[in-house]
């Protein structure tokens, strides 16, 4: 199994979650309950740098300051589909499917894991999600397992909607 150190962060990732009111009774106002479809894509242009046997980053590294590629770069295209459970305790799990296109080659992987979130009283949704086990199911690499870690929390509002 590969183990990924990702770090996602954006000002533009958020989650806004729309519930029933009976998702979120009156005793529970700073919780969710129940199954939450989600989806989104992305796109991103990898720049590789060389990496030396000890481990040593060589140029080149990344981007420069005016985000042009320092080297060869992999066009890469991304997109997920699933369900966040969430549990009135503050917990939740995931389960999905991501598709990525790069290098000509196009990947799914079933992915799922388990989360914990907190919902402030003005309707901020913060969720820190943990590892994600990702196994593919078509491409080149099918039975290949992996596992995300150090992801950063995911914020956005709650929105309810109906009426009480």
């Amino acid at each position: 199994m590969r183990t990924i150190n990702a770090v996602i962060g954006s000002p533009l990732l958020a989650i806004v979650v729309f519930a029933s009111p009976a998702s979120a009774e009156e005793s529970h106002t700073h919780s969710l309950k129940g199954d939450f479809a989600i989806s989104g894509g992305a796109g991103c242009v990898v720049s590789q740098a060389l990496v030396s046997p000890t481990g040593v980053t060589l140029p080149p590294p990344g981007f420069n300051g005016n985000l042009t590629p320092r080297g060869p770069v992999i066009p890469t295209n991304f997109s997920i589909s699933g369900i966040r459970t969430f549990n009135r305790d503050g917990t939740g799990s995931l389960a999905g499917r991501t598709v990525t296109v790069a290098q000509g080659a196009t990947q799914a992987h079933d992915i799922s894991g388990q989360f914990t979130y907190s919902l402030a009283s003005d309707g901020t949704l913060t969720i820190d999600q943990g590892p994600i086990e990702s196994v593919a199911v078509a491409g080149p690499r099918v039975g290949e397992r992996s596992r995300v870690t150090d992801l950063q929390p995911l914020s956005g509002i709650s929105q309810r909607t109906g009426t009480r």
